[in-house]
């Protein structure tokens, strides 16, 4: 029999809908009219005497009762401004188009200057981090959901890595550090093969398409390999007039998942392939046929700016005819330069959108080819002459 109902204020939460406890003090509020949050129950009041302690929100645009359009900027990306919620969790939202980053976990490691994921590349780690420092290589890898460093005999620790990513059939990974190219087989994160540059050379850069792999020493060097029967094979050697600033590989179309247990010169590939070379003191920018690293063209960049990143990329049209495929520089004053690629037969094609020029920040740019550039290319075109080269057979 119930006698009495005793009331006790808790804390403020928007208005729910729905209450649901999950365990550990944790209580999940759904409401209807303003943002759902995760709430943590405590067993003492804070400050402002409320017991409840907000863990995550989750925003909530509806109802939506109004919104207008409106351009602030002027820079035709227009924002949407919203009459969200009712009643007291009434409020105005701004609506952005933008990337959004949802953090999972955070480890503090000063001085990291270069990240590779192999996610679901090394047997028996799901996710493995390569951390490069000034003078070594970190491996983090998540176990047990946990994040923590680990070692592994495949990989070089004692010296900065340039590269760290997997083949194109995935069964092996490359790590190129400053002194040494290296080949581990994904399967048992063994070292399979190794290649060091001749005379003490270090390898400044380095960067992998398919099963082929191009890197640049210090001595003016520009070398491309491939894996073969899990070996390292050079394909081909060229000398350079000035230190190469910045290197990119077009991406094969079509890649033989067996390549590596095949002789096939072509690596798979079913596509020419294309290579290209940023220079330090011409600042000039060389597209590089593969596999003889012969120079098709030389483009100037008309800029005292050093190319600090290059990238292949296909912008996709309505049909294969309308899709264009673009080679784009990052200089290291944030303004990105594009270049069409074109074969011959198609040298009439409309400049006035081959190439643009965008001053995306004062900081230097760098092009990643995990994450592609076309929805960050909003800027002024201009027209100097498209990048053109031969078809390679």
């Amino acid at each position: 029999e119930v006698l009495s109902l005793s009331l006790e204020k808790l804390g403020r939460t928007s208005q729910a809908s729905c209450l649901c406890y999950l365990d550990n003090a944790s209580v999940f509020l759904g409401s209807t009219f303003g943002d759902s949050m995760l709430l943590r129950l405590d067993d003492t009041a804070d400050e402002t005497g409320s017991f409840i302690a907000e863990a995550e929100r989750m925003p909530n645009l509806g109802p939506i009762s109004d919104f207008v359009v409106i351009d602030l900027d002027r820079n035709g990306q227009g924002q949407l401004v919203t009459c969200s919620g009712a009643f007291r969790d009434g409020s105005l939202r701004v609506v952005r188009n933008r990337i959004g980053i949802d953090e999972q976990a955070r480890v503090e490691l000063p001085g990291i200057k270069g990240m590779w994921s192999l996610l679901g590349v090394a047997s028996g780690y799901p996710m493995l981090l390569v951390l490069s420092f000034m003078s070594e290589t970190r491996l983090l890898a998540m176990q047990d959901d946990e994040i923590g460093e680990v070692e592994l005999g495949g990989f070089e620790c004692d010296a900065p890595t340039v590269l760290c990513a997997p083949m194109s059939s995935k069964r092996a990974i490359v790590q190129a550090t400053l002194r040494a190219l290296r080949l581990i087989d994904a399967a048992t994160l063994t070292l399979l093969d190794t290649w060091a540059p001749p005379d003490c050379a270090d390898i400044s850069m380095a960067t992998v398409s398919g099963d082929y792999l191009l890197l640049a020493t210090s001595g003016k060097s520009l070398r491309l390999f491939a894996a073969r029967q899990g070996k390292w094979e050079q394909l081909s050697e060229r000398q350079t007039e000035t230190e190469v600033a910045c290197i990119a590989l077009r991406e094969c179309t079509a890649v033989d998942p067996h390549a590596m247990d095949t002789d096939a010169t072509d690596g798979g590939c079913d596509t020419p392939l294309y290579a290209a070379a940023g220079m330090w003191t011409s600042l000039t920018v060389e597209l590089i046929a593969v596999p003889s690293l012969q120079v098709l063209r030389t483009e100037a960049l008309g800029s005292e700016v050093i190319p600090r990143s290059l990238l292949f990329y296909k912008a996709e049209g309505k049909d294969a005819k309308e899709a264009k495929e673009y080679l784009l520089c990052a200089l290291g004053d944030g303004q990105l330069m594009s270049f069409v690629l074109a074969p011959p037969t198609e040298m009439l094609v409309d400049a006035d959108a081959d190439a643009l020029t965008a001053a995306l920040s004062a900081a230097p740019a760098l092009a990643d080819s995990a994450a592609p550039p076309s929805a960050q290319l909003n800027a002024q075109l201009n027209a100097p002459a498209p990048l053109t080269a031969p078809l390679l057979t």
